[in-house]
């Protein structure tokens, strides 16, 4: 029996966080890997320049959602 296909994903950036989204919006369900040296989960960048730095929105507006092993 064939192994289930995987995507590994170089960059955990937006793009790369967005390009594991896509699959799965696409109905992949086979394992995700996002590799990166970033030390933040990926994030908007509009969020963070705009309200965070501003001070009218909390550092948790700027975060994507989480992925998780049911997720991910």
């Amino acid at each position: 029996m064939p192994a289930e296909p995987a995507y590994v994903i170089v960059g955990a950036s937006l793009a790369g966080a967005k390009a594991a989204e896509t699959l799965r919006a696409e109905g992949f369900s086979g394992s995700v890997v996002l590799i990166g040296d970033e030390r933040q989960r990926p994030y908007e960048r509009p969020p963070l320049s705009k309200g965070v730095l501003l001070g009218t929105a909390p550092s948790s507006a700027r975060s994507l959602p989480a992925c998780t092993a049911a997720t991910a």
